[in-house]
């Protein structure tokens, strides 16, 4: 299963993943967040990313997190 984290300025990522609902139902399963940014850079967004699903996979992993 591919796992999507949505990140950006403004709305956009919001109606990104509101079209996705109506548009798109299987990307809409892979979206498991949207964070807020303000127009990082590559690194930046690498960086976000890892943070969070090292966060994410250890969540997972455990059973009282769920």
């Amino acid at each position: 299963m591919s796992e999507i984290l949505l990140t950006g300025p403004a709305n956009a990522k919001i109606e990104f993943r509101d079209f996705c609902k109506h548009h798109a139902h299987a990307v809409d399963k892979c979206i498991i967040d949207v964070l807020s940014s303000d127009h990082p850079t590559d690194a930046q967004v690498v960086a976000m990313a890892r943070q969070y699903f090292l966060k994410y996979d250890q969540t997972a992993a455990d059973p009282s997190q769920r």
